[in-house]
């Protein structure tokens, strides 16, 4: 999670050392695109793998599986808006002026969840919904 609230070209250099890894272990030649080795070894690009992992703190996060103080880490659509809407239970997406905040999991939590289909959201137990959004992030990546 970690590398994920960090610039693109930050990370250009950590995708590369990626892509070449799934090229050495598919055989592959020097230049072949790395997305069809990607799906062929069943493994997620590193942009993917932050995803999962940040998918995986807002599930704890609903589920109240985090230590004290982080369970304040998000607020819900529900406390901020009078109104009931669809998303009325996912996190709610603050407003922040730094960039390096809007790249962060405190900003990329609710922006990602909100995008998750509500029979992903509904999984209780944590190693099911781990292998569920990869799943769905898997799919998401062959479409």
């Amino acid at each position: 999670m970690q590398w994920g609230g960090n610039y693109q070209y930050n990370l250009l250099k950590l995708i590369n050392m990626q892509d070449e890894c799934m090229r050495i272990i598919s055989k592959s030649k020097y230049n072949a695109l790395p997305l069809p080795l990607y799906i062929q070894n069943k493994v997620l690009p590193i942009q993917d793998l932050v995803k999962l992992e940040i998918l995986k703190f807002v599930h704890k996060f609903f589920h109240n599986k985090l230590p004290g103080p982080l369970l304040r880490t998000y607020v819900t659509n529900q406390t901020v808006h009078d109104h009931s809407t669809r998303q009325s239970n996912d996190p709610h997406s603050r407003a922040y002026n730094y960039a390096l905040i809007k790249m962060s999991y405190l900003h990329q939590g609710p922006e990602i969840w909100s995008k998750v289909p509500m029979s992903l959201k509904e999984i209780t137990r944590p190693p099911l919904f781990k292998s569920k959004i990869k799943t769905y992030l898997f799919n998401l990546l062959q479409s």
